[in-house]
């Protein structure tokens, strides 16, 4: 068990850097996991979080990928190759007019569930006609 400048004991995976932060490391299902706080027990919280989250395959790896970068990746690796041409421009205007336009020049780790969820009910209720609200659903 390490210690802190102090002398004070610090949990296990937790350890104090020279900048005063305290870091927390751990090695989960072939995930090397490092966080940064101000205190250990916050470094532990977030530690737990982020190893609660790759067991249960939420864990979004932390980059500089946007919404918008990441839909020209799927576009041109995964669609272009194997759709029509017209299926790409109806996915590109949808693309644009609703999820770019919501979520577009984020970074999609600092998407969080509760964005999403609001950003579905806004269509469900302001945007989108009754009826095509309805097909969505199904």
């Amino acid at each position: 068990m390490g210690q802190d400048r102090n002398g004070k004991a610090l949990p296990r995976g937790i350890r104090q850097r020279p900048d005063g932060l305290y870091e927390g490391r751990s090695k989960l299902q072939g995930e090397n996991i490092s966080v940064y706080e101000d205190s250990p027990k916050k470094a532990l919280e977030k530690l737990e979080e982020v190893k609660y989250q790759i067991r249960h395959g939420i864990y979004c790896r932390p980059n500089e990928e946007t919404v918008n970068s990441w839909f020209k990746i799927w576009m041109e690796t995964y669609k272009e190759p194997a759709v029509k041409k017209s299926t790409i421009q109806t996915y590109r205007q949808a693309y644009d007019e609703f999820i770019g336009a919501a979520f577009g020049k984020r970074k999609i780790g600092d998407i969080k569930p509760q964005m999403i969820q609001r950003f579905i009910n806004d269509l469900y209720s302001h945007v989108l006609p009754d009826t095509k609200a309805e097909e969505m659903k199904k």
